[in-house]
């Protein structure tokens, strides 16, 4: 998965792709934050490349995930955005066991603390003061709308995005 944060006002128009993989799909997208997957990834070290927009790409999380579905692994997604301490996204609903993956972006210079239950992947402090915060939850979910969230050390304006990936059976993820 790869969580991109960017000064531009949309990172839909972008792709991601790498040198095993080729292009990913993506997931979700919401204003200057995107979420980019590839289901059946080679692993390992490989060159990511994001492209778009004529963007300067300010915080780039690459996760790498054991244990999804090789194909069809995109359950969800939903994002969010507004102006407070607390960014937070809300899936659709859940078919499968899945792997929460949240990320936020914020252009103003603060620290993000999950609340338990989550744990942050990556946290990115950016050129400009702009931040972004990549978490997972600790918790396999598998029905409902689930919402993640994080609160910020001062209120800003951000923007968020959650994907839910399916896992294969009985399976515990692991991240590089």
């Amino acid at each position: 998965m790869a969580i991109a944060w960017t000064n531009t006002s949309s990172a839909s128009g972008s792709t991601v792709n790498d040198s095993g993989d080729g292009n990913w799909t993506l997931a979700a997208s919401n204003g200057s934050l995107g979420m980019w997957y590839v289901c059946n990834a080679a692993g390992g070290s490989t060159a990511v490349t994001i492209n778009g927009g004529g963007a300067n790409w300010y915080g780039l999380h690459l996760i790498e995930a054991s244990g999804n579905l090789t194909s069809s692994c995109l359950d969800t997604t939903g994002n969010g955005s507004a102006t407070n301490v607390t960014p937070t996204a809300t899936t659709g609903t859940l078919s499968h066991a899945d792997l929460l993956i949240f990320g936020a972006g914020t252009a103003n210079n603060v620290t993000s603390t999950p609340p338990s239950g989550e744990t942050v992947l990556q946290t990115i402090v950016g050129a400009f003061n702009l931040n972004s915060f990549s978490v997972y939850n600790n918790l396999l979910a598998s029905s409902g709308t689930p919402t993640m969230k994080t609160t910020l050390s001062s209120s800003v304006a951000w923007n968020s995005a959650i994907g839910a990936f399916k896992l294969a059976s009985s399976y515990s993820p692991t991240f590089r």
